[in-house]
């Protein structure tokens, strides 16, 4: 009797405890209790989603190749990176958390046979995985009970939780900040991998070009591709200007 009323003591001090850390300023500095396994499993669940909306997905060898030399040069080599062509005709790509990267079949279509912008657009979206971005903002959204669920193991509800908060942090897009990140280090990777860094900037200006020819949804959570051309010829003006006399005009 004396340890039961003990144990609840104890029970009640946490969750009292956990209460006034996760409701409180001093939350924005508990992260990073997402591991790795978890960040894994939430990937694999928006998966499940992403491919059902999209009419489903398919590998492709070059995709693949291309892929997996980028992800090998960023940030984070402990993740099973993926890379897959969804079957839709939009023009987009898309990173899951734990490594999973789709390119649009309409993206795929505009970039045609040019490996050098293919391996920005998954360098770029590898780098998002890599860098945790979407975690990072899981854990930030995550309620007080959905916190205690994830500590107390119960795991596959609190996954389908997440997951969906996950998705619509997809949905509404990344920060600027982020893009720029992202944009910074996938460039990074792709030079590391061998391809040219003129890839990354004629593929903004692709997004340029048909972004005041048509409305494309993703474009308007995205900084302006100009000033993302810019940023990226300031960070890497000395390995543009190498690629240039290597590789002359693209």
């Amino acid at each position: 009797m004396k340890c039961s009323r003990i144990t609840r003591l104890i029970f009640s001090g946490l969750i009292f405890l956990s209460v006034f850390l996760f409701s409180s300023p001093a939350y924005a500095l508990i992260t990073g209790f997402i591991n790795r396994d978890t960040e894994i499993k939430i990937g694999e669940e928006i998966s499940k989603q992403v491919e059902q909306e999209n009419g489903g997905a398919y590998s492709d060898p070059r995709v693949t190749r291309i892929g997996k030399s980028v992800a090998a040069r960023s940030g984070r080599q402990d993740l099973p990176y993926s890379f897959k062509v969804l079957k839709t005709d939009k023009v987009n790509a898309v990173s899951l958390p734990g490594g999973f990267v789709y390119i649009y079949k309409g993206l795929l279509d505009v970039i045609g046979k040019d490996d050098d912008m293919l391996a920005y657009v998954l360098a770029h979206e590898a780098e998002h995985a890599a860098q945790k971005h979407v975690i990072k903002s899981i854990e930030n959204e995550m309620s007080t009970e959905l916190i205690l669920s994830l500590a107390l193991g119960k795991s596959s509800q609190t996954i389908q939780q997440m997951a969906g908060i996950g998705w619509n942090i997809i949905q509404l897009g990344y920060s600027r900040e982020n893009e720029y990140d992202a944009d910074h280090w996938g460039v990074s990777d792709m030079i590391l991998a061998g391809y040219n860094p003129w890839g990354a900037i004629q593929m903004l200006e692709k997004f340029k070009e048909m972004s005041s020819g048509k409305s494309i949804e993703w474009l308007g959570t995205h900084p302006n591709p100009e000033d993302r051309i810019k940023k990226l010829e300031t960070d890497y003006a000395q390995q543009l200007a190498k690629a240039k006399n290597k590789y002359g005009d693209k």
